[in-house]
């Protein structure tokens, strides 16, 4: 048990706190492991829509257009699962 110095409504006291408890280095692990997984399902198909919008850019005749534009041509032309080509690469790496 530890002793803090807080302020309760502008008034300074003294509290006893609970030491905290250490975490095992698995579960910190687990923890970063699935946020990683998280973060590339999501953050994967914006990258290749942004990978398609500038490979775009690359041919002369072509004009520009937005990422929802891109998004939407990629669903109708490829599926909705060509999005997501590649994450597996992306997960084992």
């Amino acid at each position: 048990m530890s002793l803090s110095l807080v302020r309760d409504n502008g008034r300074p006291g003294i509290v006893a706190t609970a030491a905290k408890k250490k975490k095992h280095p698995l579960e910190h692990f687990l923890a970063g492991g699935t946020a990683g997984l998280v973060e590339s399902s999501c953050c994967h198909p914006l990258d290749t829509i942004k990978t398609r919008m500038q490979l775009r850019k690359q041919i002369a005749s072509a004009k520009s257009i937005g990422p929802l534009t891109t998004a939407t041509r990629i669903i109708k032309r490829e599926g909705f699962f060509s999005l997501y080509k590649v994450l597996t690469a992306v997960y084992t790496g």
